[in-house]
């Protein structure tokens, strides 16, 4: 939780190159989420979820 409150929290989203086989990729210290320019919604979707899904323990076992 952000010191000053969750109302504080400000999530910056930025274009990072093209390419429907790129995941997205998330800097949860500076609330930045790259995004690559996909070539539809449902793109984005799948690879949002997949990005999601494999996220836990940042790849390590």
């Amino acid at each position: 939780m952000p010191v000053r409150g969750w109302s504080s929290l400000r999530l910056l989203v930025q274009k990072n190159g093209a390419g429907d086989d790129r995941l997205p990729t998330a800097y949860t210290c500076f609330s930045l989420l790259l995004l690559p320019l996909y070539s539809s919604v449902e793109v984005l979707k799948k690879n949002m979820l997949l990005a999601i899904t494999n996220s836990e323990g940042f790849g390590l076992k």
